[in-house]
């Protein structure tokens, strides 16, 4: 056990600690940069307000202040300022540091800053532990709930310590403090406790303005109620409650307090003299409702009570601007509630909406808090959170930690689902709804109500408007939908929909290859990510506007890069399925494939095009080649294997640009061999006396899968090289193809930008909807669909949705 502790910040919150840790025996030194704040503890010293066992010294000099905790392991107690200040601390305190210290940041930091320190901390083998400490200076000095998190050999350490200075719980008498989890869970438990609070906060304000605006009741009055709420019930042992009698009973006297704060001779009451403007936001002295709002964004935690009542704040704390804005729009103020025939049953139905929303900002916290203990591997144990939570805090609420506590499990991720509390929510939805109609009828402020009450509305909506918004997103940006009553999406996952329906369908796709991974001068508008049977494409599916200058209609192209955005992938790894069949998935039925190749004839020059005719296969069967297995069977036709309508405009194109510095060969025998090597000369020669024209890598099974998908397909090959066959000219390199590339790559784009130009055109309207193919393989069909394997049934209808029975 430790005798002595160092606490860094004389504040009202250390300043608190130092009486607490002094009355637990221990001896206590403080130091803070600030020497006002050290003189009011030597004053306080003076005249003996210290009682405690141990003695305490207060140090103007960081030196003296750690030379006094001697050479033993040393306990330090940080209560300052997030942010700066801490690392500023650990600086100057650092050589005075040695292996086994613990420190204790008992500050309202982000947790993330937390965790850096305690890495740097943890390189000298000192303990940092992020201590979040609830209940503001009062609790400070007579027990606040604690929430340390960090290494748990050092917490278990300080835990016996903490357990006699933490509040009890009134009923199990169990101390308010527990070993949260690792790294900065300890601080995270802590921000997300000041996150229900200022729900919390928002909520009981509401309710006092409603009361007094609304119904035009007395403070004294309200505070009777406040008194009844927190006497019983579902809003029992409230600590917000609680102290809002006292406010709503503190009247001003001749002398005031002991800073002459609420002196008057007239009398009156002290919270006349508070203006509507709460700044501690605006001036960065507290970070946690932000941290807390941006977390639940980021973690995609809806926490709408939450936010909503931190930017209520927000709104307040520039009051002038609020006078601006108010004088301009000129809006009606609240006004007494309409239409209230019992105040009785009106005052009941506004208690039970205050439950209603404190319940919901429960809710909100702890699923953030299980959320980021999921993301980070925390395993931060809920109900203990509740626990820590039953006295010596802000939050404190007896009656729904009685409600929630015993619900938390270690899976539970929403607690709306848990019986007892979506009961609960559903008995005092009326009156909450109730409660907001009145408010806004009358012109009242309840932000936190209102966004709790939208809240459990769509959190529990089957019927919500976002099927029109991810219908818009769908059209504007490609974002793809999921389907009602499909399989695997309704209800399903939370992922990006595998579908997309184009008011300007995608009909035509080119996949580029070496040499051609971007189409300059198109207008891209949208990029899709599209999941299939047969995984994931190689590159997202880039969708770009082309004006047709046959028509000046904007087409929609999509472009699919083969071998990855950064040609990554080698061919033999190009996962031709997946990028066929989510082609397919978007609307395309022609595809214009590019690709370079080597020249096996002495006529094909490099930089040469090619519109090959035929193709052989000399790939090795390793790459993935069909649609049809694993429990269906299908034999396609691929004696021509390139589209006879699609050539004729791509030769079309490629002759008109003749002279223009492209060279075009209509006709050729493509062929396809595995790679990644080049070829052998002995190779390359075989290939030449087969009759063969160009070779490549990518052809195939490319190719067989666009005929077997129904797709026109045709592809236009650039020579690069005379492969190795060619005594007179040097070996194949990648340089050398690079290099061909390079200096023929305005012209590839130009052939391939005439040839989209031409098949966008009118005319060819019904070729680029591969109308000629369709339905052409259910004549290839082997195995009957009542044999069909229930996966193949399922890839099957993924890549023919609605062609089969």
């Amino acid at each position: 056990m430790f005798s002595n502790i160092g606490i860094v910040g004389a504040g009202n919150m250390g300043s608190m600690m130092a009486f607490a840790f002094n009355e637990l025996g221990l001896d206590v030194s403080i130091w803070d940069v600030n020497p006002k704040n050290l003189d009011g503890i030597r004053q306080w010293i003076d005249q003996g307000q210290f009682t405690g066992k141990g003695k305490i010294q207060a140090f103007n000099e960081v030196d003296q202040f750690t030379q006094s905790l001697g050479n033993d392991q040393k306990l330090f107690i940080f209560s300052i300022t997030h942010g700066d200040p801490a690392d500023s601390v650990l600086d100057k305190i650092q050589d005075s540091l040695q292996k086994g210290d613990i420190i204790l940041d008992g500050g309202n930091e982000h947790y993330r800053r937390t965790e850096q320190r305690q890495k740097r901390c943890a390189e000298r083998g000192i303990s940092w532990i992020g201590m979040g400490v609830s209940g503001g200076y009062q609790s400070a000095r007579h027990g606040p709930s604690l929430s340390p998190g960090g290494d748990p050999d050092a917490i278990n350490l300080v835990l016996p310590l903490l357990e006699k200075y933490a509040a009890k719980d009134t009923k199990t008498k169990q101390p308010c403090v527990t070993n949260i989890g690792p790294a900065g869970s300890g601080h995270f438990v802590k921000m997300v406790h000041n996150g229900i609070e200022g729900g919390m906060l928002s909520t009981v304000a509401e309710a006092w303005s409603l009361l007094h605006h609304g119904l035009g009741l007395q403070y004294e009055e309200i505070a009777d109620i406040f008194e009844q709420w927190n006497s019983e019930g579902e809003l029992r042992n409230n600590f917000l409650l609680d102290i809002g009698v006292q406010i709503l009973r503190t009247k001003k006297t001749p002398q005031g307090d002991k800073q002459g704060e609420g002196a008057s001779q007239e009398g009156g009451f002290v919270l006349d003299d508070v203006l509507d403007k709460v700044v501690q936001d605006d001036d960065d002295t507290e970070g946690t409702p932000y941290w807390s709002v941006m977390e639940s964004a980021a973690r995609h935690v809806s926490a709408p009570t939450l936010a909503t009542a931190h930017f209520l704040r927000i709104a307040s704390g520039n009051r002038a601007e609020r006078l601006e804005v108010a004088r301009k729009l000129d809006l009606p103020k609240p006004k007494p509630l309409e239409n209230i025939k019992d105040k009785k049953t009106c005052i009941e139905k506004i208690r039970r909406a205050v439950y209603c929303a404190f319940l919901a900002s429960f809710c909100q916290g702890l699923e953030l808090i299980a959320r980021a203990s999921n993301d980070e591997g925390w395993n931060v144990d809920l109900s203990k959170c509740l626990q820590i939570w039953r006295n010596g805090c802000i939050i404190q609420s007896e009656a729904i930690a009685d409600l929630l506590q015993p619900a938390m499990t270690e899976s539970l991720t929403n607690v709306k689902s848990v019986d007892k509390v979506a009961q609960e929510l559903h008995k005092h939805f009326d009156a909450l709804k109730d409660t907001v109609l009145a408010s806004t009828v009358a012109d009242h402020y309840t932000p936190a109500l209102s966004a709790t009450l939208e809240y459990l509305k769509y959190e529990a909506g089957t019927m919500l408007p976002t099927k029109f918004m991810e219908a818009q997103m769908d059209l504007f940006g490609a974002h793809g939908y999921n389907k009602p009553g499909v399989k695997g999406e309704d209800p399903g996952p939370v992922s990006k929909g595998a579908h997309h329906y184009d008011l300007q369908p995608v009909r035509i796709a080119v996949i580029g290859g070496t040499g051609l991974r971007e189409l300059p001068g198109f207008t891209q508008v949208a990029s899709l990510n599209v999941n299939t049977p047969w995984g994931t494409p190689s590159s997202p599916i880039t969708i770009l506007h082309h004006k047709c200058s046959h028509n000046n209609k904007t087409v929609a192209i999509a472009f699919l890069s083969r071998h990855g955005a950064h040609h990554q992938i080698a061919p033999h790894e190009v996962p031709a399925r997946a990028n066929i069949a989510a082609l397919r998935s978007i609307g395309v039925r022609t595809i214009i494939a590019f690709s370079a190749v080597g020249s096996l004839q002495e006529a094909i020059k490099p930089r040469d095009f090619v519109i090959p005719d035929q193709v052989i296969d000399r790939t090795k069967g390793i790459r993935p080649f069909t649609f049809f297995e694993g429990g269906v069977v299908a034999h396609v036709p691929f004696g021509d294997p390139f589209d006879e309508g699609v050539t004729k405009v791509v030769r079309a194109c490629g002759h008109s640009l003749e002279g223009e510095g492209v060279v075009l060969h209509d006709r050729g025998t493509l062929i396809c061999m595995e790679g990644p090597q080049f070829s052998t000369r002995a190779e390359s020669n075989m290939y030449r006396s087969w009759g063969g024209s160009v070779i490549n890598m990518s052809c195939l099974p490319e190719a067989k899968l666009a005929r077997e998908a129904e797709i026109a397909y045709q592809m236009i090959c650039m020579s690069t090289d005379y492969d190795c066959w060619h005594e007179s000219t040097a070996d194949v390199t990648v340089e050398m193809v690079m290099g061909h590339m390079k200096a023929n790559a305005e012209n590839a784009k130009r052939f391939v930008t005439a040839v989209l130009d031409a098949l966008a055109s009118d005319e060819h309207s019904e070729l680029v909807q591969a109308k000629h193919v369709e339905g052409s393989i259910k004549f290839g069909l082997s195995t009957a669909q009542p044999n069909w394997s229930p996966e193949a049934r399922e890839r099957m209808n993924w890549l023919f949705p609605g062609y089969f029975n």
